[in-house]
């Protein structure tokens, strides 16, 4: 292989391992936050105003 596409590679696995490292770090601070809690519907933003008619069976 040459220097060249050594070079690109290197280049490649050290930004994917570079945004791996980040996206761990920050889904284990979100994993530690006090306000995190589970919704049936899989939204995370914070007003859920809409979870109230989620759990209404549908209308025939």
């Amino acid at each position: 292989m040459s220097i060249w596409l050594l070079s690109l590679l290197a280049s490649f696995v050290l930004i994917l391992a570079m945004g791996t490292i980040i996206w761990w770090r920050q889904y284990r601070l979100a994993q530690k936050r006090p306000d995190k809690e589970i919704r049936p519907c899989g939204c995370s933003g914070a007003s859920a105003d809409h979870l109230g008619h989620s759990n209404k069976p549908p209308r025939p």
